[in-house]
């Protein structure tokens, strides 16, 4: 925190000690005797409202968003420094789902790794089987209880987010966020993620703390977008006493809370790591703080070139994997 600031950092910059306690918060709140029942009846709200406008344009963002605070209110409880981690998967795309190094979301020391047998249990990491157990709904139908993940395909890439970013219409720009990058993550991870209860799955706050950003980031392009659709809407969001328009300023929660999102800029290292490994090609390198839109074309194009080098051609004709269809 920075002068009464929450500040959200991405998960895979979190120091060893941060990422320590980051987890170890969560995991005394969610399995505390005492918080538990508060907590069950928060995840199981998500699923309660899941075919209602939540998932909808009048309310996705700001539902969001509020959800994602209330979270962070309850996980403070137990750590009053605790604020909410976002995943960039736009960036770890050249190895979304690695486990092996320490910086890794799913890592044992993170978030842990796939799911394995035939439901397809987390059996690395805080959230494994036998140690920690999802929030199941009332009445829920057949299905373990056990965290379950069974990773699929690619995420969407730092080209995709930044298309989305230059997106002038908020119509346009909240139907693709929606729509294709949001579903189409969390059916990604798969499993737990990909269904009704996917607010059950910790990751679920790391996937949404980075949508949220990303409206932050498109936020910020003007006052307009600041201020764009949700003040025109003037009924409450779904279970709550709020309206849209009362969650559009990071700056002016609920609550009178203050967040922001620490910029995350891998950029600089993977051009680095570009020049290394494409033998007989040049990319000068292009300061962000001169011009970002050259400097972010030579990324995405060492990148796809990069890819085209290691892979062959026929990799590049493959059908991308992460447009989906669930909606969580």
């Amino acid at each position: 925190m920075e002068q009464c600031i929450r500040i959200r950092k991405e998960f895979t910059t979190l120091s060893p000690i941060e990422r320590q306690r980051h987890i170890k918060a969560i995991i005394g709140y969610t399995t505390d005797p005492n918080t538990r029942p508060e907590y069950e009846e928060f995840i199981n709200e998500h699923y309660t409202l899941f075919r209602t406008l939540i998932h909808e344009k009048e309310n996705f963002l700001p539902w969001h968003r509020y959800y994602i605070l209330r979270y962070e209110n309850l996980i403070r409880k137990v750590d009053c420094t605790f604020t909410v981690a976002w995943w960039d998967w736009s960036l770890d795309t050249r190895e979304p789902f690695g486990t092996t190094n320490l910086e890794d979301v799913w890592h044992p020391s993170g978030y842990g790794g796939n799911g394995v047998g035939k439901d397809h249990c987390v059996q690395t990491g805080p959230f494994r089987q036998g140690v920690w157990s999802r929030v199941r709904p009332p009445f829920a139908g057949p299905g373990p209880d056990c965290l379950v993940r069974d990773f699929y395909g690619e995420p969407p890439e730092e080209v995709d987010v930044e298309e989305v970013l230059k997106t002038d219409s908020f119509h346009n720009f909240e139907e693709i966020l929606r729509l294709v990058l949001h579903n189409g993550v969390h059916c990604n991870i798969n499993g737990t993620m990909c269904t009704l209860e996917s607010a059950s799955a910790p990751e679920f706050f790391l996937h949404h703390g980075f949508v949220d950003k990303i409206w932050d980031d498109w936020q910020k392009k003007s006052h307009k977008n600041k201020h764009a659709y949700f003040p025109s809407i003037k009924k409450n969001m779904p279970g709550t006493k709020l309206k849209p328009s009362e969650l559009i300023d990071l700056s002016k929660q609920p609550g009178g809370i203050r967040v922001e999102y620490e910029p995350f800029q891998r950029e600089e290292d993977f051009i680095d790591k570009i020049k290394g490994e494409v033998n007989g090609l040049f990319i000068s390198y292009v300061s962000p703080h001169d011009s970002t839109m050259i400097y972010l074309l030579l990324l995405f194009q060492a990148r796809a070139l990069l890819n085209y080098v290691k892979s062959g051609a026929e990799h590049s004709k493959a059908s991308p994997k992460w447009l989906s269809t669930c909606s969580n």
